[in-house]
């Protein structure tokens, strides 16, 4: 189970290398699913939306056992999370397919998106626009400020990639959203 990504994109590359591993063939497919999810948790490169999915799919084949808070903690001990953890996840899977779509994408992470459950989806683009807009000042006060984009001050490299486009956070949504509509 662990480590099948960096063996896929060695293979793809046509790379070859050595790994130190412990294979072991006494676990069930519903084990190996299980450990999988954890440990794609833990260095949290799993997406919000794949979790969501694999709580729904578990807590389906549980049937009864995992109804209501009880199963909510099961699944949490299952898992290895808190039951906060659970909750929270659970709610992405009543997002509609254009939050699912901008979460995806990396336009807004899981509490944005939950953020913008609240906002009707007529005002949504406006809400995120604004939302873009506040944060982008809000990281120009900064820069002059400190002097570096952020809160951290950074070195460019010589050869360095673009900067990966930065989601938009909760934080500047719920404001943004405020101010589109206040008695919200």
């Amino acid at each position: 189970v662990a480590a099948a990504q960096h063996i896929n994109s060695g293979r793809k590359s046509g790379d070859e290398y050595l790994i130190a591993a412990i294979v072991r063939t006494d676990v069930s497919d519903e084990e190996a699913f299980r450990m999988a999810n954890i440990e794609n948790l833990k260095r949290k490169n799993m997406s919000p939306l794949d979790f969501a999915q694999n709580i729904a799919t578990v807590r389906a084949k549980g049937g009864k056992a995992l109804k209501g808070s009880k199963g909510t903690e099961l699944l949490a001990d299952y898992f290895d999370v808190s039951e906060a953890t659970i909750i929270q996840h659970e709610k992405l899977n009543g997002l509609d397919a254009d939050l699912k779509a901008r979460l995806h994408n990396g336009e807004i992470k899981m509490d944005g998106a939950l953020a913008l459950m609240k906002v009707t989806p007529d005002k949504r683009g406006e809400v995120l626009e604004g939302a873009k807009q506040e944060q982008a000042v809000e990281e120009t006060r900064q820069e002059i400020v400190t002097g570096a984009p952020g809160k951290k001050k950074t070195k460019a490299k010589a050869n360095s990639t673009p900067a990966k486009k930065k989601a938009v956070s909760a934080r500047h949504i719920k404001k943004a959203a405020r101010q589109a509509d206040p008695n919200a």
